[in-house]
């Protein structure tokens, strides 16, 4: 299918002029970068949620069909290619849409996290507050991986426990609370 065209009929060319930008609609690939640390658990053929922004209540299957085999040299990220299913153009999905993919890299069952933000640091102690009885209770944990907005905690602090998810530093033990809304 021809998606661009950038000359007029009866125009001169050069040689190895750009004529006609030509695509194939039954092969939509998803190009994207990966980091190099997340690039090791993921392998070709894997099954890859896809959601694009143009249809956010509708999720495609792709396929991840390709590993590039060296990373960019530039960011340090390794391409891999996401392939939507053949008849995802019939259904409305074009060329340039955004997409969002969530890949499985380094799952792990029944891990703790919480909001990055709601860590605070002294010194070699990393911490949380809980709120315990309406007061806020020092706890220091152990993190794990960190992931965007989120960071595990791998000791320090049991499932169900609540905990300020702001900014921990000028806050002080024992000081009364009062919840006026929960996350998650």
């Amino acid at each position: 299918m021809v998606s661009g065209r950038f000359v007029e009929p009866g125009e001169g060319v050069d040689a190895r002029e750009t004529l006609l930008e030509l695509i194939d609609v039954e092969h939509l690939i998803i190009p994207l970068g990966i980091s190099e640390r997340d690039i090791v658990h993921l392998e070709t053929g894997q099954t890859v949620p896809i959601i694009l922004d143009a249809f956010p209540d509708q999720e495609w299957e792709g396929t991840l069909q390709r590993i590039f085999p060296k990373a960019n040299p530039d960011n340090r990220m390794v391409t891999v290619e996401i392939a939507f299913p053949s008849q995802a153009f019939q259904e409305g999905v074009r060329p340039g849409f955004l997409a969002r993919v969530r890949l499985p890299v380094d799952q792990r069952e029944d891990a703790l996290a919480i909001p990055s933000a709601a860590i605070g640091e002294d010194g070699e102690e990393t911490y949380v507050y809980v709120i315990s009885d309406d007061v806020l209770e020092k706890r220091i944990i152990e993190r794990g991986l960190r992931r965007g907005e989120w960071t595990e905690v791998v000791s320090g602090l049991e499932e169900g426990e609540i905990i300020l998810a702001t900014n921990p530093i000028d806050q002080e033990e024992g000081t009364r609370v009062r919840i006026v809304s929960r996350r998650g």
